[in-house]
């Protein structure tokens, strides 16, 4: 059930989605998961195992990094996640104009 949840995690689907749409675009090599289904076995394997070790890095960081007040992470943490999103809308809008 795990797997599944980890599966169906909506970051998860979107950063797949877009790795495989970039390998595709600039021909680094072929991948269609519906034709073999022991690549799309292996692709739910890999993608469930990366989102455990993903939340596995986030638990260690927050023991790690937990001495910190957390008003003062989190404002830097909000910051700094605006400025990332302000830079993106900044890209795509050039993007869209040219």
């Amino acid at each position: 059930m795990g797997s599944f949840l980890a599966l169906i995690n909506p970051q998860l689907i979107l950063f797949w989605t877009t790795i495989i749409t970039y390998i595709h675009i600039n021909h680094l090599f072929y991948i269609n998961l519906f034709e073999n289904n022991k690549m799309l076995i292996f692709f739910a394997i890999g993608a469930s195992f990366g989102a455990f070790a993903l939340h596995l890095l986030l638990i260690f960081m927050c023991k790690v990094y937990i001495k910190l007040p957390i008003n003062t992470f989190l404002a830097f943490a909000n910051k700094t996640i605006a400025i990332i999103f302000v830079i993106l809308a900044i890209i795509q809008t050039i993007n869209i104009i040219y």
